[in-house]
Formats: structure tokens, sequence, C-alpha cells
């Protein structure tokens, strides 16, 4: 068994997505990648990293955030930056040597 306060390297479920409290099943989340012609997504210049935060769960080292819909716990990377700490309202990065602070509603990101 895992160690009480791990995080599983995937989530079963979102704790940020709000449950489907309507009737029949939950709708379905359906991908639309494009590719080329031969199916090979394609390839582009890339873009500076802007992510939303969403939402944070303090939990000291079980902490984690939502990134632009992707969970990611402490020490875990999304888009080449690893989280190093959760805080009320926002969470640290680092990527090299460069660290960036995201704060809920993305109002006033701060690169160091």
């Amino acid at each position: 068994p895992a160690p009480i306060g791990a995080i599983p390297s995937a989530l079963r479920n979102d704790p940020f997505r709000r449950p489907h409290l309507g009737p029949g099943p939950a709708p379905v989340e359906v991908s639309s990648a494009r590719g080329n012609a031969e199916g090979a997504p394609e390839i582009t210049e890339p873009i500076p990293w802007q992510p939303e935060l969403r939402g944070v769960m303090q939990a000291g080292t079980a902490s984690i955030a939502n990134v632009s819909g992707s969970i990611v716990g402490i020490g875990q990377s999304v888009d080449g930056w690893r989280l190093l700490r959760v805080e009320d309202g926002r969470a640290v990065f680092e990527q090299g040597r460069k660290q960036t602070i995201l704060m809920m509603n993305n109002a006033g990101s701060q690169k160091k």
C-alpha cells in the first residue's frame, strides 16, 4: 500500500471538477486534437507558458494544484514546470533557475 498522504500517479476523479447533477449519465469530454493528413499532430512553434491556476488543495506534502485542468502534486511537473509548494490561493513552480507564482484567477502571476 502507498504511504498515507501519497498522491497516486493518476487520480481517478478530479477533486476540482463540479459533480454532474443533471438527469442521465454525465457528459463525456471529447478531444478535438487535430493532425496532418497522416494523422500525426501538427508541429507548431512553442508558445509562452500561460497557465490558469483553477484551484489548490493544501495538505502538506500531499498538496495539489489544478493548473489549466491538470492535477499536479508537490514535486510533479506540468509543461516542464515543477510544483514546489502550494499556499493559500497560489502555487509556486520552478523550471531550471526560474520560479513563477501562479495565483487564483491568474491575477498577478509573478516570475522571478
